[in-house]
């Protein structure tokens, strides 16, 4: 719902998206949109490359969490108060044979390197993302997952999450390979006893692989599960094989899940099966064939969860077509992006504490040739005014709808201005202002658009202004002797004024937009009288031959042509702090 301004209301974080790599992931939706609140002038940038960003609420407060499933990099301005963070390697390969003799075990998890409510120091940032053990297809082998870095460059720290270990089988792979959480043993299928050679898991950051048990008995013989982030990897027991040690679940996340877990160990009868590919850190299944497949580890990731209170996410604008100006309101430096033309934009990140106003074409005024009819000034286009939001991050095509021509027939009404649109990231239609009311058959109403346009002054029959999305244009003064008037446009801040005796109606007030560095949109155009009715805000006064501008209405005319309407606009106003702009 589009808002007034108020410069005491400041707001805060940025709306909800669900970006389409996140969802890859997730298999989830998340809510588009959230309510902006408050805005914490002063607090760190942060620049994000490589990392999706998702804003969520929950307990009613507003959260960004930041993922990176690739390496990546970001810089942080100043230490942010307390943040969440999950750093995690790739997770092993469950062990793959080609025969049963030996029983392959799960593989490892990759470490899970957790920091709950601790600040984050400034600095720029590597983050580097540790990729799950390769699979193994139709050959003896097992791999072990890769680890993932996040290194502060600025003050020469890291923080290491370790691969996990590959599950076992025999010869290279005999024992369970160690690692952030360890590989589980293998299982002699012709010998009898308890295999304890299961991977060890890094203290902190996982467990150990569970045992395995071979047995002269085929159906008895099951080796051990890779541990996991949660949980020591299952041992084997007689004819029941190790389940993988437990994950642990992120319940801070925007999408709680449950990472880092254990591949199963396995028995005799799962021979021949493939085992699938495994995500988010975990170790696979064991396989065994020669034309079977033991699925990759899971890859690593990070994930950082701030207070949106507390950060300001920066995102990288390429606009193509508009004006970039900087100003400061309030001690604040704001970057202003206005669209005076059609141009294109595309945002890297969603931008919070954003404001945009779309300001469709403005209407021509109506035209009468002497005093027996007075022409209505023309409606502006219609301003829609966001309020304090939150811009989408995604590719914006911008279409600003033309001022209607200046009106040169005899006795003739005006023309609509054009609709100006926005599509994309962002669907949005500002409709393009009435006509103003001339002399077609003695006399015409106002005509209908984003705001209506002003009454013909008549002494045929009386008038009314045109029906606006936003505010109606004024009705003509009909009389039958010369003090007969027309009614002034409407304009996006208020009505058009009904002609009276003598004085044309002025143009209904258009927005000054004071967040835009006072950018005025969107007047009515005034209409025709003995006294001209007035305009304002981009609006040209009645018996003026003045184009309008952004987005006004022409005012009416009784003799001569009038000016054209106003072209509309897109106006988009930002912190600077939080856009890196370039220009295509």
């Amino acid at each position: 719902m589009a808002t007034e301004y108020n410069p005491n209301f400041i707001p805060s974080g940025p709306n909800n998206r669900a970006h389409p790599y996140y969802e890859k992931y997730n298999n989830a939706k998340i809510p588009r949109w959230m309510e902006t609140r408050e805005l914490f002038l002063g607090t760190p940038t942060v620049e994000i490359e490589g990392g999706v960003i998702t804003p969520f609420n929950r307990g009613g407060v507003d959260y960004i969490e930041v993922a990176f499933f690739q390496s990546g990099t970001f810089t942080v301005s100043s230490d942010i108060p307390t943040h969440k963070r999950a750093l995690a390697a790739g997770g092993g390969t469950g062990g793959h044979a080609t025969t049963t003799s030996y029983i392959c075990g799960g593989g490892g998890a990759g470490g899970l390197a957790l920091a709950i409510d601790v600040p984050l120091p400034a600095g720029s940032y590597q983050v580097t993302i540790g990729a799950g053990g390769a699979a193994v297809v139709g050959v003896l082998g097992s791999n072990s997952g890769s680890n993932s870095v996040l290194a502060n460059l600025t003050t020469s720290t890291s923080v290491t999450a370790i691969g996990g270990g590959y599950g076992a089988i025999s010869g290279t792979w005999n024992l369970g390979g160690n690692g952030g959480s360890g590989g589980g043993a293998r299982a002699q299928n012709g010998a009898n006893g308890t295999n304890v050679q299961f991977g060890t898991g890094t203290v902190g950051q996982g467990n150990n692989g569970g045992a395995g048990v071979s047995s002269t008995t085929a159906a008895n013989v099951a080796s051990g599960g890779g541990g996991g982030a949660g949980g020591a990897g299952g041992d084997g027991t007689t004819g029941v094989a190790g389940v993988g040690g437990v994950g642990v679940l992120l319940d801070w996340l925007a999408v709680p899940r449950t990472v880092c877990a254990g591949g199963a160990g396995m028995l005799v009868a799962d021979a021949n099966a493939t085992t699938p590919d495994e995500t988010f850190g975990n170790g696979s299944n064991g396989a065994i064939g020669a034309a079977t497949q033991t699925g990759k580890g899971g890859d690593g990731f990070c994930y950082f969860v701030f207070r949106a209170a507390d950060v300001n996410i920066k995102s990288t604008v390429v606009v193509t077509g508009a004006v970039v100006s900087t100003f400061v309101l309030s001690g604040v430096s704001y970057t202003k992006i206005q669209f005076n033309t059609s141009g294109s934009m595309t945002v890297s990140d969603p931008i919070g504490n954003a404001r945009h106003c779309l300001v469709g074409g403005g209407g021509s005024g109506g035209k009468t040739s002497g005093p027996g009819t007075r022409g209505g000034g023309a409606g502006a286009g219609r301003a829609i005014d966001s309020g304090l939001t939150t811009l989408l991050a995604g590719s914006y095509t911008i279409n600003i709808g033309a001022g209607a021509p200046a009106n040169t027939g005899g006795n003739t009404q005006g023309s609509n201005g054009s609709n100006s649109t926005i599509t994309g990231a962002m669907a949005l239609t500002a409709e393009g202002g009435g006509y103003g009311g001339g002399n077609t058959g003695g006399f015409n109403d106002g005509g209908a658009g984003g705001n209506g346009g002003g009454g013909t002054g008549s002494g045929v029959a009386p008038t009314v202004g045109g029906v606006g999305v936003q505010n109606n244009g004024g009705a003509g003064f009909f009389s039958a002797s010369t003090d007969k008037a027309a009614g002034g446009g409407g304009g996006a801040g208020g009505v058009g004024q009904a002609g009276v005796a003598n004085v044309g109606g002025n143009g209904g007030p258009g927005l000054t937009l004071s967040w835009a560095d006072g950018l005025q949109v969107a007047g009515g155009g005034g209409g025709v009288g003995i006294t001209m009715g007035t305009a304002t805000h981009g609006g040209s006064d009645g018996g003026s031959t003045t184009d309008a501008v952004n987005g006004g209405g022409s005012g009416g005319r009784q003799a001569g042509s009038t000016g054209k309407g106003g072209d509309g606009l897109f106006v988009l106003v930002v912190p600077t702090s939080a856009i890196n702009v370039v220009m295509a």
